[in-house]
């Protein structure tokens, strides 16, 4: 298979050359390649398309990996709470965990996301199991399993939000490549035309960062 020439890193640059080609074609000046620049440009407007909405793909999965984050720091401040909570009923500062079998709160919260949350929910179900838990640490210890829940379901929407942007990518990449390929054939194209008269066009519309040619 041929080597891939293009860069998926960086759409921006096929973009760009789409809408350098769709600013400076003049239909009455380069009327003997209209067929080409119209069959490149709707490959570009294509890739524009795909780009764009790989973008917006990516965006929304920040914004969950966000939520992610904010309810993970929720939980463990919920944890801390439940800490402080069983040490005024009498826990040792220490460790309030430590009779139910767990490690202090701050190991905990350093675990992983999935990690946590398995570690999270078996502490819960120990601590209300227990009889005669003062209220304010069943209320704390249904705190944390709520801030428990809202991780799960922020770990969902990653995941979603991960997979979209994956297809997205995928989606915009598949015509990548074809893309550039359309910007080369042009480009052959164009400097054909200038060599039977069509003169100035390359420099017109495959020029960046420089004014137009008049």
């Amino acid at each position: 298979m041929a080597a891939y020439v293009g860069n998926r890193n960086n759409p921006g640059d096929v973009i760009a050359a789409g809408a350098q080609v769709q600013a400076t074609f003049l239909p009455g000046e380069h009327q003997v390649i209209a067929k080409e620049v119209k069959t490149y440009l709707s490959a570009a407007a294509r890739f524009a398309t795909a780009a764009k909405t790989a973008e917006a793909s990516a965006t929304k999965e920040d914004a969950t990996r966000a939520a992610l984050a904010e309810a993970d720091a929720e939980r463990d401040e919920a944890l801390r709470a439940l800490d402080r909570k069983l040490i005024d009923a009498g826990a040792p500062k220490a460790n309030a965990f430590k009779s139910y079998g767990f490690e202090a709160p701050s190991r905990i919260a350093n675990k992983s996301f999935a990690e946590e949350t398995k570690l999270v929910a078996k502490l819960v179900k120990a601590v209300l199991g227990r009889k005669g838990q003062a209220a304010g640490v069943v209320a704390a210890a249904k705190a944390l399993l709520k801030s428990n829940d809202a991780v799960l379901a922020a770990e969902a929407r990653v995941e979603v939000a991960a997979e979209a942007t994956a297809r997205a990518r995928a989606a915009r990449d598949a015509i990548d490549r074809p893309t550039r390929g359309a910007l080369s054939v042009l480009k052959l194209q164009v400097r054909l035309a200038e060599k039977q008269g069509l003169v100035g066009a390359y420099a017109q519309l495959f020029a960046t960062g420089k004014a137009r040619a008049p």
